[in-house]
C-alpha cells in the first residue's frame, strides 16, 4: 500500500511539473527599446541650379517592443514600432526613417530568467530618405 501511494504521488509531482512546463510553450513580451544610427556619409542634390553636398543626420529612435517566444523559449518573434525619429548633426534638410522593424531570433540555447544566450537572427525594415522639397525614397 505504502509502495502504490509513493508512486501515485511522484506521478503527481511529476504531472503537475509538466503541465507548468506545457504552457511555457509560447509567451508574449512588451518593452521599450531605442536605436541609435550614426550617419557618416553625405548626398548631393541641386538647389537654384548649384550642387550642394549635405552631411547625412546621425539619429536616435525610441522605439516600442512587442514580440513572442516559442517552442519553449528557442524562437523570437518581435517587431518594433518607431515613436520617433530625434536627428542631431548633418544636413536640416534631410529627414531620414527607419521604419517598423519585424525579426525573429533562434536561441540554440533555452532564454532562461537574468541569463546571457547566444542567438542567431534575421531582420526586416524600410528606410526612408527625403530631400526638404523634393521627392522621398524608400527602400
Amino acid at each position: 500500500m505504502q509502495k502504490i501511494i509513493s508512486i501515485l504521488l511522484t506521478l503527481i509531482s511529476l504531472n503537475g511539473f509538466c503541465q507548468k512546463d506545457r504552457y511555457r510553450f509560447a509567451e508574449t513580451y512588451f518593452g521599450f527599446e531605442a536605436e541609435y544610427v550614426n550617419e557618416t556619409g553625405s548626398f548631393l542634390h541641386f538647389n537654384d541650379g548649384t550642387i550642394n553636398t549635405e552631411k547625412l543626420p546621425s539619429q536616435i529612435t525610441p522605439r516600442i517592443l512587442i514580440g513572442g517566444t516559442h517552442f519553449w523559449r528557442h524562437a523570437d518573434f518581435y517587431i518594433s514600432i518607431p515613436l520617433s525619429n530625434l536627428h542631431f548633426g548633418g544636413s536640416d534638410q534631410v529627414t531620414l526613417n527607419n521604419d517598423v522593424f519585424t525579426g525573429f531570433r533562434y536561441l540554440p540555447l533555452s532564454l532562461e530568467d537574468n541569463s546571457i544566450r547566444p542567438y542567431i537572427g534575421v531582420g526586416l525594415h524600410s528606410k526612408g530618405f527625403k530631400i526638404e522639397s523634393g521627392p522621398s525614397y524608400t527602400n
